[in-house]
């Protein structure tokens, strides 16, 4: 990566500044994830059938929802591109036509979850006595879902003015309700009816419009943003700004579609074998997506210094800032990878006291260690790319990686070669591994390439 470019002081100061940035986004992701955390506990004290209830529920849902807040992901880097070069009206601009856009992927996402999700279990061949709980626990969450579009609208908003607290505090805020709303929905309090495991559904559903409410508000009325006028003649929906979020926003959902889809499909497979598989796999695939919150936060922080530096033509400063970033998520993965192979038994019986699924998942999560530099690489350099804008390349990628390697390597590892679920988690390192190394290619040839031709900018103004 050419480390030798840059000063020691220079490496230090972005390090303080991504961390800075990323701290916040860190606690928020892993508030939401949290939410999961506490959903699969309190549903695991009901028993395997539970567990199972919201791990494949959990895994429809994550589908269509993870394309859509991909595709919102697209704002963070249209924003701090254009906070880099100054140019406010256009923050404003882009904003105001992304709640728009917004409002559109919720209908989507809502329409997606309660239409594909039986489809999906047949496809999967998911036994029938765990359908009936799980397309419940999707309606049930699926009454969030324009709230959750609007809320991380306004926080990309938030976080691509590098303004990251935000997303730190809505996040702790939603992760202090979903206990007491899990509480009330699960076992039927306050005249609810007790819905069981599905009520977690209907609570994370509350909590989200409470998120959403809470965050409208605080764009509203809070002076940092003052300067930008964000409500100040809003505009009717305008087609060109509204395509340019899409062109850059939908190869993001796409790709992310193709790293989730891959984690639900084998979630949908483990279906395939037991409960206690599907058990195991949702304790595993819970811990380890909460600790992948730490190199998700630090990709996104990565997207807004990028983007920022990008906006300005920097090429000196994309390159440092994509370098810190990508080396700070590498490093932010030891302590993860640290719990997962040496205590996987002592993470596994957080979730249950069931010596079965203990067994199981220890097993699963040595493996989900395994690929945890993988997945902390790999996300860095997505976010670092996404800054730049280039979004159709990792789609490209991801679609390799996951699809055209990953999920084949999982059904033969899992299937035909009668590894049973562990085949399956081989096939998830494979395809994480492909990706990293794809994407930290792809980082640096276009960051050489950028060079090159600022060199010849250069040459032809001195000439």
């Amino acid at each position: 990566m050419q480390m030798s470019l840059y000063t020691r002081e220079a490496l230090s100061r972005e390090a303080r500044i991504t961390l800075a940035l990323a701290l916040p986004l860190i606690v928020g992701q892993l508030s939401q994830m949290g939410m999961g955390f506490i959903d699969t506990v309190m549903a695991g004290r009901l028993g395997a059938a539970a567990l199972s209830a919201i791990g494949l529920g959990g895994a429809l849902w994550s589908v269509p929802m993870v394309f859509s807040l991909g595709v919102l992901m697209a704002l963070p880097a249209l924003i701090s591109e254009r906070k880099g070069a100054k140019d406010l009206s256009q923050v404003r601009e882009i904003f105001q036509q992304a709640l728009y856009f917004a409002l559109a992927l919720a209908v989507v996402l809502f329409v997606l979850a309660n239409t594909l999700s039986l489809w999906l279990l047949d496809l999967m061949r998911v036994k029938a006595e765990l359908k009936p709980d799980a397309i419940a626990y999707v309606r049930a969450v699926s009454l969030g879902a324009p709230a959750l579009c609007v809320f991380i609208a306004l926080r990309s908003l938030s976080d691509g003015l590098s303004f990251t607290k935000p997303s730190m505090y809505f996040g702790l805020f939603g992760l202090l309700l979903n206990a007491p709303m899990n509480w009330i929905f699960i076992y039927g309090k306050f005249g609810v009816p007790a819905f069981g495991a599905i009520g977690t559904g209907y609570a994370t559903a509350v909590v989200t419009w409470l998120q959403c409410i809470g965050m409208l508000l605080f764009v509203l009325y809070a002076k940092r943003y003052a300067g930008y006028a964000l409500f100040k003649r809003f505009a009717a929906p305008r087609l060109r700004p509204i395509g340019r979020i899409a062109r850059v926003g939908l190869p993001v959902g796409m790709a992310m579609l193709m790293e989730v889809s891959l984690f639900a499909a084998v979630a949908l497979l483990m279906g395939g074998f037991s409960v206690l598989a599907v058990s195991a796999h949702q304790v595993a695939i819970n811990f380890a997506s909460l600790t992948f919150m730490v190199p998700l936060g630090i990709a996104l922080a990565v997207t807004v210094r990028v983007g920022d530096a990008f906006g300005s033509r920097n090429i000196n400063e994309v390159r440092l800032r994509g370098v810190v970033g990508i080396l700070v998520a590498l490093l932010g993965q030891a302590f993860a990878i640290s719990l997962m192979v040496f205590f996987p038994r002592a993470v596994a019986g957080i979730y249950t006291q069931d010596p079965a699924v203990i067994a199981l998942a220890a097993q699963m999560l040595i493996l989900a260690g395994i690929f945890q530099l993988s997945d902390g690489l790999q996300v860095a350099c997505a976010g670092a790319l996404r800054g730049l804008q280039d979004t159709r390349a990792v789609l490209l990628i991801t679609i390799a990686a996951y699809w055209l390697l990953g999920f084949p390597l999982a059904w033969l590892f899992g299937f035909k070669f009668n590894l049973g679920p562990l085949g399956l988690w081989y096939g998830l390192i494979a395809g994480l591994s492909f990706a990293a190394v794809a994407l930290l290619w792809r980082w640096r040839r276009q960051t050489r390439s950028m060079r090159r031709l600022e060199e010849a900018a250069l040459a032809v103004s001195a000439g």
